[in-house]
């Protein structure tokens, strides 16, 4: 339909203003194997939602999603990436029970914030990755260009196995940056001053004196956009 294909055009267009996928380095994946034979390739789907589905056609929003099949990330020889090559370290939820029992210790406040477009802002690392573009994601004057075209991943794109660990990677830098301290033998757990700070992937958890966090939200906010501003805890990845 008209309105799914607008919907991936708005999509296509957010991650190359991103900067995740750079369409117009679109090359041939034998071209790339020859000149770069530690790459990997990954196929891109197209994944089209409907918003609202259950309500008069006036009120759909159609949403359109491009992301890697990560399970399927193949090397120049055609095999499957090895694991050490995608994966990193995953981060532990029961480490959030650590900054609930701080603030609860110390009567402290406990606010949450969720980041917006959490992946797409961290770089991929790892081997060169390249996405290989099916048909519906290709534009009319490739039909006689190219037989097997791929473009470069260059941020953490949805779908890669360690797109989540990039961005982990990433946003800790940013944190150091701030003077936040990562704990010892707690993976995703920070400290600054009487601040306590959780990161589950792209879901924060803080708790501290009240001006101190006001303090330390506004730092973060200065780099990675929330959806919304931070609130007071009343549930944390739908666990009330």
């Amino acid at each position: 339909s008209k309105e799914a294909q607008e919907a991936f055009v708005k999509e296509r267009k957010n991650l190359e203003d991103k900067e995740v996928v750079n369409w117009s380095s679109v090359r041939e994946w034998k071209d790339v194997k020859r000149d770069h034979p530690d790459a990997c390739v990954v196929r891109l789907h197209s994944i089209l939602g409907i918003k609202n589905w259950e309500r008069p056609s006036s009120e759909h929003v159609y949403k359109g999603r491009i992301v890697g099949g990560g399970h399927n990330v193949q090397t120049t020889t055609g095999m499957k990436a090895e694991k050490d090559q995608l994966f990193g370290t995953p981060v532990p939820l029961p480490n959030m029970r650590t900054v609930l029992a701080h603030g609860i210790v110390n009567d402290f406040p406990i606010e949450v914030a969720d980041v917006e477009g959490a992946f797409l802002t961290a770089t991929l690392r790892g081997p060169p990755m390249y996405g290989r573009i099916p048909l519906e994601l290709r534009p009319p004057e490739w039909a006689d260009k190219y037989y097997d075209p791929v473009v470069k991943i260059e941020k953490a794109l949805y779908g890669l196995p360690r797109a989540g660990f990039d961005w982990y990677h990433y946003f800790e830098q940013i944190l150091i940056g701030f003077g936040w301290t990562p704990v010892e033998g707690f993976d995703s757990i920070y400290t600054k001053g009487k601040c306590t700070l959780a990161a589950y992937v792209d879901d924060l958890m803080m708790t501290g004196p009240q001006a101190d966090l006001r303090k330390r939200w506004k730092e973060i906010r200065s780099v990675v956009k929330l959806k919304e501003a931070p609130k007071p805890l009343s549930e944390f990845l739908g666990i009330k």
